[in-house]
């Protein structure tokens, strides 16, 4: 348009020359025709000035411009201009009706949409253009909680300290206005910490943290602290628990350090940036870790026929492996019997001891086959297998008979609350012993075993 206008205002400037072509000069009325022409002229070359001098910004658009002629040149690796230099321009145009002589002629104007980032997701940013980042960053710092939505202005976040590369600051759910020459954004979903569960934080850069009632300033120390277990399995510092009971240890730091945070966070809904942070979700309700199956379970069935002659019939039995087994039945050797040996066993983590079970060990799978399992197992065989035991020890004696051991009482005291886990609250619920045929026989007061 810009040129179309100029060409009309050539052509009004020899309206009297193109005039003449056609008409004779000498005519009276020449000089009136020859006016009127140039003022067609003229107002055509107005018109189309005026349409290179404004622009219309839709209420859901905004408009980023790239300066095509100027004087100067941007300095340095900068790809945005704060100070009218020529290439893309900070500044940015809202919606609306905004009157700029020749400023389609002089920039490159494109409407681009209104970023929306929908409710349970955040918008993860990048930066094209800034200082650098330092040697021991990946991730730009974050600008202060007063200042997020500042340093989306473009001119703002280039004179003030903001760094080119991925950002720690992340957008939650809105609507925002973002200068695409200098924003790259990708959206991410949220984490969601269930009912019943936390969220165990570790955490790659030092920030202020604002995660709903986990709220802290920056830190001004980020000393690791060396945890370890007390004998009731709390989470205490290494130097409280004594040599023969720190048998998990984990370094733990303050929140808003690097490292695993010693605070977890709450069920919520947290818009965590997962480049910056990764959250480990620790389930703190009741864990039930059975030990069953996995063994042949032998029968005699015993008939009588009409002549009163008793006919024993062997026979046997698989027993699977259930599906949401921790593992097969534990199979002591008792007086050199094998005793398969079901066992159920209870078991929590506590939520102020979930960052400490993370660090030193890992999540809940890991708790279960490099832990617990293991433990158990371990322990099942040397007291049902210790010296003395017999092999009928295993069945619960009746009520009025004083038995020298039941399995699943003596595993209690064996295995006490918070003992060998030195994470969880354990408590072995039942125990049953799996005998076979030749161990069978009557008590006097009628009772089997």
């Amino acid at each position: 348009m810009g040129v179309v206008a100029l060409f009309y205002f050539v052509l009004a400037a020899v309206a009297p020359r193109i005039l003449g072509l056609f008409v004779n000069r000498a005519r009276p009325d020449f000089r009136s025709l020859s006016l009127s022409l140039r003022v067609v002229f003229v107002a055509i070359a107005l018109i189309c000035l005026a349409a290179t001098s404004y622009v219309h910004i839709d209420s859901d658009e905004i408009a980023v411009l790239n300066k095509i002629y100027g004087t100067t040149s941007l300095p340095g690796q900068h790809i945005i201009a704060t100070d009218g230099e020529k290439g893309p321009q900070a500044e940015i145009l809202t919606p609306g009706w905004h009157p700029w002589f020749l400023v389609n002629v002089i920039y490159q104007v494109e409407n681009k949409k209104v970023v929306s980032i929908p409710s349970g997701e955040y918008g993860f940013l990048n930066a094209k253009d800034g200082a650098p980042l330092r040697s021991d960053q990946f991730l730009a710092d974050a600008f202060p909680p007063e200042h997020e939505l500042d340093m989306l202005d473009t001119e703002y976040f280039l004179t003030h300290s903001g760094q080119r590369g991925p950002q720690t600051t992340v957008l939650t759910p809105g609507n925002y206005r973002l200068n695409t020459y200098l924003w790259d954004l990708s959206i991410h979903s949220a984490v969601d910490v269930a009912e019943g569960f936390v969220g165990v934080v570790k955490s790659n850069v030092v920030d202020s943290v604002h995660f709903g009632n986990l709220a802290y300033d920056k830190p001004a120390s980020c000393q690791q602290k060396v945890v370890s277990s007390n004998a009731s399995g709390e989470a205490v510092a290494a130097q409280e628990a004594k040599s023969d009971e720190g048998k998990l240890t984990a370094v733990l730091v303050p929140v808003g350090c690097i490292g695993i945070w010693e605070r977890a966070l709450q069920p919520g809904r947290y818009y965590a940036n997962e480049a910056a942070y990764k959250i480990t979700m620790m389930s703190t309700r009741v864990q039930t870790w059975e030990f069953k199956g996995g063994y042949k379970r032998r029968y005699i069935d015993l008939s009588l026929d009409q002549a009163g002659n008793l006919t024993q019939t062997q026979r046997s039995q698989d027993v699977p492996v259930p599906q949401g087994s921790a593992d097969p039945a534990i199979s002591p050797f008792v007086e050199g019997w094998l005793v398969p040996l079901e066992l159920r066993v209870l078991a929590q983590v506590t939520p102020d001891n979930a960052p400490f079970v993370v660090a030193s060990v890992g999540g809940l799978p890991e708790i279960e086959n490099n832990i617990m399992v293991p433990t158990i197992r371990s322990i099942v065989r040397n007291v049902v297998g210790a010296q003395g035991r017999h092999v009928l020890d295993l069945a619960e004696k009746p009520p009025k008979r004083r038995g020298p051991w039941a399995p699943a009482t003596h595993l209690r005291r064996t295995i006490p609350s918070n003992r060998h886990g030195r994470l969880t609250t354990v408590a072995p619920s039942t125990a049953f012993p799996a005998f076979t045929p030749e161990l069978l026989r009557i008590h006097p007061h009628g009772g089997a075993t």
